[in-house]
């Protein structure tokens, strides 16, 4: 099916979904990145599919990544290549 949305892969070909660890390792984030086109309707998706409370999945327009609060790296990647991503 046609999605507002594209995840793109990384140059070696993987899904970029990235777990950050910071303030000492005591600040866990899940990244995505190489995202076009309606970023919105990928955040509503994500939060929809994992279950996840709307405020700790965000936005960052400026580079167009989401963050997620938390470690969900397998959950993610699982639902981009159910999306066939």
């Amino acid at each position: 099916p046609l999605l507002p949305y594209h995840v793109g892969r990384t140059w070696t070909g993987g899904l970029p979904v990235y777990k950050l660890q910071r303030r000492g390792g005591n600040l866990h984030h899940t990244r995505i990145k190489h995202i076009s086109g309606d970023i919105a309707a990928l955040r509503r998706d994500l939060i929809a599919s994992l279950g996840l409370p709307e405020e700790r999945v965000e936005i960052n327009s400026v580079n167009n990544h989401i963050m997620a609060k938390g470690f969900h790296v397998e959950a993610v990647s699982k639902f981009l290549k159910s999306k066939g991503f």
